[in-house]
């Protein structure tokens, strides 16, 4: 007797199936079919500054890419995440495949654009414009953060001094 096991994927669940004790004799394929909830994690990220209100004062601005446990981009992924350094505050941005740099070249898909609400003007001192990754959520992934390549990027508010 032939038997065919016909599974439907949906996005972000994975299904195992089990065929354990079929055989031949078997009238039908019964066995256990479970769903296993896939997940997702940053897998890289980066941070800059962008001007604000004029060139007198400067935001954080970072990209966060999210992708599957097979490597693959999640979009629709809620990023959320912490400033500190030169910015504080909390923010959040939805991870997209299309999207660009300002300069026009492609952000990889599953990338959020996360800019900080809040600027000022860069000390004498200079400082960090940090952005750390506190949590991502999405209706069909889990996020596990173990998996992370990292979960915090800066950049220096002014580039030619150190920070």
């Amino acid at each position: 007797m032939n038997r065919t096991a016909r599974l439907i994927a949906l996005p972000g669940i994975l299904l195992s199936l089990s065929l354990a004790g079929c055989d031949s004799q078997s009238p039908s394929l019964p066995h256990e079919v479970s769903a296993v909830t896939a997940t997702m994690h940053v897998s890289s990220m980066s941070a800059g500054w962008r001007p604000c209100n004029g060139a007198a004062t400067k935001g954080g601005h970072a990209y966060v890419t999210i992708q599957d446990q097979s490597g693959l981009p999640v979009a629709g992924a809620t990023v959320s995440g912490t400033w500190s350094g030169c910015t504080r505050g909390d923010d959040s941005a939805v991870t997209v495949n299309g999207g660009s740099y300002p300069n026009g070249t492609p952000l990889p898909d599953g990338t959020a654009d996360i800019t900080s609400s809040k600027c000022r003007s860069c000390p004498k001192q200079n400082c960090k414009f940090t952005f750390t990754v506190t949590d991502v959520t999405h209706p069909s992934y889990t996020y596990d953060p173990t998996q992370n390549v990292r979960t915090s990027s800066y950049s220096c508010c002014d580039p030619f001094k150190s920070c």
